[in-house]
């Protein structure tokens, strides 16, 4: 370690001040970008995922109920007379739908989802048509299938929601890891950079102390 005893005491200074900020900044900037990347890890499962999954099941159920009082009717008498009820539900079905299209999709979900509401659209206008069907029975078999149908899409969206929120876990176990490398990394520049100073402030005082050699008058 020769070349310590080289460097000036100034320029030693400088260059060890340097070396500190240059780490702190990067540092800091790795940091960001990490916290950032989990920050919207978990934002995108809350708002893309949780609150979809949510909706995916308050559709089931709306659909389901409205099979359910479709089942129960037997003519289009009885459908005029419950269409204030299927209504509702379609109501909520339509806000739900709303909700739904302001999350963002992945390619496979925004196919699923166009599925879906195609399915839906085409059971609502189904129930009007069954109100002056001339073969009540075989619209309602029709109707069954598109109810199956929409059933099957929201079962596909479902298993996307979890695909979905597995990559997005993953994504932020790396943010974390590479955190923490970082933070390990920093912890031996640092090490490193304390072992320098030591050897700088031995050099300097080893330089200070060392006594002139007096020439014989011989």
């Amino acid at each position: 370690m020769k070349w310590i005893y080289c460097i000036r005491p100034k320029h030693k200074a400088a260059l060890i001040l340097a070396a500190v900020f240059v780490i702190i900044l990067g540092n800091n900037i790795l940091s960001k970008q990490n916290i950032n990347t989990i920050s919207s890890s978990f934002s995108s499962v809350y708002e893309d995922r949780l609150l979809v999954e949510s909706y995916i099941f308050k559709l089931s159920d709306l659909l389901y109920r409205k099979k359910i009082t479709l089942d129960k009717i037997q003519s289009p008498q009885e459908l005029r007379n419950q269409q204030h009820i299927l209504n509702e539900y379609t109501a909520e079905i339509d806000i739900l739908l709303t909700d739904y299209e302001k999350t963002r999709f992945t390619p496979e979900e925004a196919i699923a989802f166009k599925n879906l509401k195609d399915k839906i659209i085409a059971i609502e206008r189904l129930e009007k048509f069954l109100a002056d069907a001339t073969s009540f029975e075989k619209a309602k078999y029709i109707l069954d299938e598109k109810f199956n149908a929409a059933s099957a899409n929201l079962a596909r969206l479902s298993q996307i929601q979890v695909s979905e929120g597995k990559l997005l876990n993953d994504e932020s176990k790396k943010s974390i890891a590479g955190f923490t490398l970082l933070t390990q990394f920093e912890t031996g520049i640092l090490v490193f950079l304390g072992l320098v100073i030591q050897a700088l402030l031995l050099a300097s005082g080893s330089l200070i102390s060392k006594p002139q050699q007096k020439h014989s008058l011989n």
